[in-house]
Parts: structure tokens; C-alpha cells; sequence
């Protein structure tokens, strides 16, 4: 791995601003991990950018973001960054208030 490549995971990958930094990403040569909930877009993404990891997840469920995570640390290892951009909103609160469902 270069010096400068890093490890990114990012989730809401297949859509809007997710997908822009998925290209930009990959085009400057960073290992890339990223999910969104349409399977026609991650096989979309898989076909374009096949050096990186992308799987339908909803982060909306815990146990399949649990599971993508183990998938994702014992292919890539600790991300140097993490974005979660997945548009999963709750109310205006802070987050220790909001529950976790």
C-alpha cells in the first residue's frame, strides 16, 4: 500500500454526494469500502470501480451494519476514515437521546 493511499469506508455510497466521493476516492488511488440499500447501484458501482468493496447494506439494520463492518475489517483491516453518510434522519437531538432504533 502507498504512503498516501487510505483505507475509507463509506456508507450511502450509491447516490448523490456518497457516489461523488466514492469516484474521487478510487480515482486518487484510496482502498475504498462503501454500501447503499439499491442492489441495481452497488452492482452499477461494483462494474465501474471493481478494486472496490461495494455491498447493499441498511444502516438502518444493526445487525447486517455489524456484519458488513466484520466483513469489511477482516478484508481491508482498520479504515484510516470512516464516513457515514447514509441519510438516516431522526429528530433534532443529541445524539446520547436518540434511541438506537
Amino acid at each position: 500500500m502507498a504512503s498516501d493511499q487510505r483505507k475509507i469506508v463509506l456508507t450511502g455510497a450509491t447516490r448523490g454526494l456518497g457516489r461523488a466521493m466514492l469516484a474521487r476516492f478510487v480515482a486518487l488511488g484510496h482502498r475504498v469500502a462503501g454500501c447503499g440499500t439499491s442492489p441495481e447501484r452497488v452492482y452499477e458501482l461494483r462494474r465501474l470501480y471493481p478494486d472496490a468493496r461495494i455491498e447493499v447494506v441498511n444502516v438502518a439494520d444493526a445487525i447486517a451494519v455489524e456484519a458488513w463492518a466484520s466483513s469489511v475489517r477482516e478484508h481491508f483491516g482498520e479504515p484510516d476514515l470512516l464516513l457515514n453518510n447514509a441519510a438516516l434522519m431522526n429528530r433534532p437531538a443529541p445524539l446520547w437521546q436518540i434511541d438506537r432504533d
